[in-house]
């Protein structure tokens, strides 16, 4: 008989071994699984911040481009008044130029 109570003795410790091992495990499992959950919702809360953003930019691009394709309409008035600019640039040096031969002149003049 004490036999048979040693072997149930081991029976029921090997099986509370057993038992305690998957509990251990399942802790662990769900810790883990709890882990993976908690950066899931941390990586959806990034997503949806960069969502907002790239609306943004979204937004900001198209912006930019209605503006590119009017600069890109108003360019050939943009270069005709860049050269009438730069032809008023040489009218303006040329008087400058003959403003101060006038000066030199007048006070020649003056002088006399």
């Amino acid at each position: 008989m004490s036999s048979s109570n040693d072997s149930r003795t081991l029976i029921r410790t090997s099986y509370e071994c057993l038992r305690r091992i998957l509990e251990i495990d399942t802790q662990s499992t769900l810790a883990q699984l709890n882990l993976m959950e908690s950066l899931n919702n941390s990586a959806i809360l990034k997503y949806k911040e960069i969502e907002t953003y790239l609306d943004g930019l979204e937004t900001d691009t198209a912006h930019i481009s209605a503006l590119d394709r009017e600069l890109h309409r108003s360019k050939p008035q943009l270069d005709t008044l860049e050269a009438r600019v730069q032809k008023l640039a040489v009218l303006v040096d040329q008087i400058d130029e003959w403003s101060a031969e006038l000066e030199v002149k007048s006070r020649h003049y003056h002088k006399s």
